[in-house]
């Protein structure tokens, strides 16, 4: 469709402008106060014949082309990645098959940044060197909770303003919304905040598709268009700990028990793999025996925060904060492996851990596990305790977080430990919830130090700021020490006292889907 339009173009310049004039003119518009979201502008025109469009904006600062591959008449476009604060000039062209040209000059300014705003301090940044396309990540604290976009120059181009519980786990899928969760459901959103379907156990508008289960922490996008998630039940089971200090003494009990669940591209649920099916219901980690959300009676046994699909085999990473694994389900939801302490895993369970090549560091009260496509396991190790209620307690330690990499060898039942990433341009970081770390097209990999709570052994409150801060890290495996993007979220806390927290970061190929397509 391209070559259409430079054909057109080429048209255009042999013969002449032959303008024609718009059924409807061009207009500007802002999204819904409803939507929350700001540092948009919606294009609405109507041409007498199919053209291609073509809106440049320029800020004096700032330029940004926007120019959709296929004509239309009816033109319905959002303007995206625009910087807050800033006075657009929008010059408007439409290109017939016959060379005829529509134009108009519009203007557009576009919101400041709202209040209470995260301050953004970099302390390594370099564009040429990062991963192509944007960012996405939400930016939650005790008042408020947003989603940004940053651009490359780490300038905000869009956000949504909402009050908690904040979207968890945003993408973008392959036509360009937005995917994400919000417990208990998952949606789907365009970037005006218009939801498009809804996933949900309490369905009441038209767009919401009802499923038995709550769904909660995580909504990935497949390659049929589905949506592999999260959902929870309770479950009576014969034997739970008493307490951490004696968990050989059992009774019997109820679990919140977590269900990898594939859904249709409709939203229905295709299937369900119960975790409690698979695992030892009677195995317990530090905090499995605090109730579960919206339970009276249910403990927290395994904690899944997240789910990923094995693109090899179609199976599935399931991260298990309070079991202190990540376990790997086959596409049929048996288990597979589990990469985890050995501690406390009895047969046949242990008969899936996976035995270390060399020296290895567990992860403990892990996040968002993923998988390469070279099949190297990627893993957030938050670090709470570092041991578990089977394990004698050890010497105490200084707490740290960190990114760890596995080279897993399913047919041998073997681990190796690729590489960590702990010592960060500021010292160790300590983030006990929320984390992430994603694997970039460019072989880098992009981390979330979620909540982090001490910088260097000292904590964000002893230096003025709020008590969580948010880092951002793009780091090359190979040179670990020049990361190509820190960004701290904080502030000060006489501001903002309990500071703010990123669930996870996402590097987008772009707002569109033919821009994602030319990067």
């Amino acid at each position: 469709m391209k070559a259409r339009y430079d054909i057109a173009v080429w048209w255009l310049g042999l013969f002449g402008c032959r303008s024609v004039s718009w059924v409807d003119a061009p207009a500007l518009a802002p999204p819904s106060p409803e939507s929350g979201v700001a540092l948009v502008a919606q294009l609405t025109a109507t041409a007498p014949t199919p053209c291609w469009l073509d809106v440049q904006l320029d800020s004096g600062d700032h330029q940004r082309r926007i120019a959709p591959p296929d004509p239309a008449a009816d033109l319905s476009l959002p303007l995206l990645g625009l910087r807050a604060d800033r006075d657009y000039d929008v010059a408007i062209t439409c290109v017939d098959e016959r060379g005829r040209v529509l134009e108009a000059e519009l203007t557009w300014t576009t919101e400041p940044l709202p209040q209470p705003f995260p301050t953004l301090t970099s302390f390594a940044h370099d564009p040429a060197r990062m991963a192509a396309g944007y960012t996405l990540l939400d930016a939650s604290s005790d008042e408020v909770d947003l989603l940004l976009v940053l651009d490359a120059d780490l300038e905000v181009v869009w956000l949504q303003r909402a009050e908690p519980p904040h979207l968890l786990t945003v993408t973008t899928d392959d036509d360009g919304t937005l995917l994400g969760n919000v417990y208990p459901s998952v949606l789907r959103m365009d970037w005006l905040g218009s939801v498009q379907q809804r996933v949900t156990p309490s369905a009441t508008e038209d767009v919401d598709v009802e499923v038995a289960w709550p769904l909660h922490h995580e909504a990935a996008p497949l390659p049929d268009g589905g949506v592999l998630g999260l959902a929870r039940r309770e479950r009576d089971v014969a034997a739970v700990p008493l307490t951490y200090d004696d968990p050989a003494t059992t009774a019997p009990g109820r679990i919140v028990d977590d269900g990898v669940i594939v859904l249709t591209e409709a939203g229905e649920t295709a299937a369900v793999h119960w975790l409690s099916d698979v695992l030892d219901p009677a195995r317990i980690g530090f905090d499995s025996l605090e109730l579960g959300r919206d339970s009276d009676t249910a403990t927290d046994w395994a904690h899944a925060n997240a789910v990923a699909p094995d693109p090899r085999d179609g199976g599935f990473l399931v991260t298990l904060r309070h079991q202190d694994a990540v376990v790997k389900l086959t596409a049929q939801g048996q288990l597979d492996w589990i990469l985890g302490t050995p501690s406390g895993w009895q047969p046949p369970w242990a008969d899936a851990l996976l035995t270390p090549t060399s020296e290895v560091t567990w992860p403990f009260h892990p996040h968002a596990a993923d998988v390469t496509e070279e099949g190297r396991v990627l893993v957030f190790d938050n670090g709470n305790v570092r041991h578990t209620p089977y394990d004698p307690v050890p010497e105490p330690e200084a707490a740290y977080s960190q990114v760890t990499a596995f080279d897993v060898d399913a047919g041998s039942g073997t681990v190796r430990l690729a590489w960590t990433y702990r010592q960060t341009l500021l010292g160790e970081l300590f983030a006990p919830t929320f984390g992430d770390a994603d694997a970039l097209p460019n072989g880098h990999v992009l981390a979330v130090f979620g909540r982090t709570l001490t910088v260097d052994g000292r904590t964000n409150t002893e230096a003025g700021r709020g008590q969580s801060t948010a880092h951002l890290v793009e780091l090359d495996p190979q040179d670990p020490a020049d990361p190509a993007l820190h960004l701290v979220l904080s502030s000060r806390r006489a501001e903002l006292a309990g500071g703010w927290s990123t669930y996870r970061a996402e590097r987008i190929r772009g707002f569109y889907p033919w821009e994602a397509e030319s990067l």
